[in-house]
């Protein structure tokens, strides 16, 4: 099997699982796996990645086991330079339709949170390609599983060190992905514009820092450098700004039985009126 030339960069207009489609058709146009290139018995005749994916997928309906064909492009996978990297984004497409559906049950609440989650289960499984044991059984479950747990820390932590997401005006969590009237930089300006409505300011640098830290997550050394300040100057004034947003939007944290934090926000209008 030729190498293919490929740039392998993950960016798009579009959530990276929407974008890894039509990439992983272009590819299967030009990459060719001769017959018995990967398992003594398969392919049978020469192929191409697409009657790849449906060999898998159609042993998976039918619970038959696909050990075999996975050991063999993870080798592919682990090959140095431009072949390894083509069969890298082979194996994301030879797995999208369980991303898929381990993306459908995580709910996204935005278009943006859904940006996070494609990106990160794509980090979890490309991260565990590298890695995963094939001496092992289950080899294409534990890479998904792998991609979910590495979905559902990133978004637990952007959740826990972000509470100001709940004065964020975010849709209902169990709405339909990307339905919501807000993404979290058209919030965040609106979190602003509440606060001058109400004859209040919030400390510009510390809604900067919040934004690229805990929505873009820029570590906070690199934007404390990047607008100027000292690490516990920059820390202080994204507490600072934290604090101001709380106590405005009336976000009273809970912590339940389970141990995790709860925020419940609170129309700051109507608690005004309730004063």
């Amino acid at each position: 099997m030729e190498p293919v030339a490929v740039a392998p960069v993950f960016v798009a207009e579009r959530p990276i699982l929407g974008w890894l489609d039509p990439v992983f058709f272009t590819l299967a146009q030009r990459v060719h796996i001769p017959a018995l290139a990967l398992t003594a018995d398969f392919p049978p005749t020469d192929c191409t990645p697409e009657l790849l994916r449906a060999e898998l997928e159609r042993r998976t309906d039918d619970k038959e086991p696909t050990d075999d064909l996975w050991t063999a492009v993870i080798a592919q996978a682990r090959q140095p330079g431009e072949a390894g990297r083509v069969w890298q984004l082979l194996a994301c497409g030879l797995a999208l339709k369980r991303l898929r559906a381990v993306d459908r049950r995580m709910r996204a609440a935005t278009v943006d949170e859904r940006g996070d989650i494609h990106a990160d289960l794509l980090e979890g499984f490309l991260n565990r390609l590298a890695t995963v044991d094939t001496s092992r059984p289950n080899i294409a479950g534990r890479l998904v599983d792998a991609a979910r747990y590495n979905a559902r820390k990133a978004r637990k932590a952007r959740r826990t060190h972000l509470p100001v997401e709940y004065a964020l005006h975010a849709p209902d969590p169990t709405a339909t992905p990307g339905t919501g009237p807000h993404n979290w930089t058209e919030a965040v300006q609106g979190m602003a514009d509440d606060f001058t409505a109400a004859g209040r300011r919030l400390d510009p640098q510390g809604l900067e820092l919040i934004a690229r830290t805990l929505l873009d997550r820029q570590q906070l050394t690199e934007a404390a450098a990047d607008l100027g300040l000292s690490v516990d100057a920059a820390y202080k004034r994204r507490r600072r700004t934290e604090e101001a947003i709380a106590a405005f939007y009336c976000i009273a944290g809970r912590r339940p039985a389970s141990g995790r934090a709860k925020a419940v926000r609170r129309d700051p209008a109507a608690t005004a009126e309730g004063a």
